[in-house]
């Protein structure tokens, strides 16, 4: 009985090796063609790739040992090993109980990736998107491409040259049917604050709106002292600015306290769930939650995954 469950056990750690590498290089191609293809370096891309793949583990790990064990019980349910082992006696619940202590040691495995390298690696992932996303830019810069480019919405971002932080002679174009707008920026800094952010300073416009039949072209000029806008790689939506990934699992804890508080304050007579303090502060609850919950149940769904298998 021993030798079967400890074969059971040499055999499905194999393949849960085997599975997880295969899933790795799987995500990290992924993840690495886009940002190559964006024009950040090789040698970046690669320092970035095992924080995204312990950050992507919860989710590769449960599907490889899935995987494994499907291959492993399949594999014996064909030969017909498990109808041998019953012809003798043998319950084929065996094969389960040598298969168990892998789990435990995943699952624990998982448990402390989740709660307390999470947070850590959450940050550095996305300080090194931003990071590569300069880099990137640089790139595209020094071989007089434009930074981006919206063909559907007629955007596009250009600067003339880079020294890495700051960005000089920016120019912006937003088309559209009626009108054209063009910027101009002598000069933009990089600034990381939970978004990726363009900090330039003395910004130029000018807003041509095109003729109608019944109205005449009406061009209009100024000058804004400071704009920040966020990068639209990283995302301007409120779901990234929430950010719950980043903290611990107390301080998840805590702010699902005050975001409930606060949202009970807000809830006075005569309010409307259309309400932008409402509706922004139920999203932050329910993004909060949702990463509590992930964070608390993940580890655990090791033993789903092995009762579905």
């Amino acid at each position: 009985m021993k030798i079967l469950s400890r074969t059971c056990f040499l055999e499905a750690s194999r393949l849960f090796c085997f599975y997880t590498i295969a899933y790795s290089l799987l995500t990290a191609l992924a993840v690495c063609t886009p940002l190559l293809h964006k024009g950040a370096p090789l040698t970046s891309v690669l320092a970035f790739i095992p924080y995204q793949l312990l950050y992507t583990s919860p989710t590769l790990v449960p599907l490889a040992l899935c995987t494994a064990i499907l291959s492993i019980i399949g594999r014996m349910r064909e030969d017909g090993e498990l109808i041998a082992l019953r012809s003798v006696g043998i319950s084929a619940w065996n094969v389960i109980l040598g298969i168990i202590p892998l789990i435990i040691i995943i699952s624990v495995l998982l448990s402390f990736i989740q709660h307390i390298m999470l947070p850590d690696i959450s940050m550095t992932i996305r300080e090194g998107k931003s990071d590569l996303v300069r880099r990137g830019v640089s790139t595209r810069i020094n071989r007089g491409e434009h930074i981006w480019r919206q063909k559907n919405q007629g955007r596009m971002l250009m600067a003339k040259s880079t020294d890495g932080l700051n960005l000089y002679h920016i120019i912006a174009h937003n088309s559209a049917p009626d009108r054209d707008m063009f910027i101009y920026a002598p000069q933009g800094t990089w600034r990381y604050q939970h978004d990726l952010h363009l900090e330039c300073e003395n910004i130029r416009f000018l807003d041509v709106r095109h003729a109608t039949e019944t109205k005449r072209a009406s061009p209009r000029s100024g000058v804004i002292p400071r704009a920040s806008p966020v990068i639209e790689s990283e995302g301007t939506s409120y779901r990234q600015k929430a950010k719950p990934d980043v903290k611990s699992f107390t301080e998840l804890s805590e702010d699902i306290k005050q975001l409930k508080k606060k949202l009970r304050s807000v809830r006075k007579p005569g309010y409307s769930i259309h309400d932008r303090t409402h509706r922004h502060t139920q999203q932050s609850l329910r993004d909060h939650q949702l990463a509590w919950h992930a964070r608390v149940s993940l580890p655990y769904a090791l033993f789903a995954y092995f009762l579905i298998a």
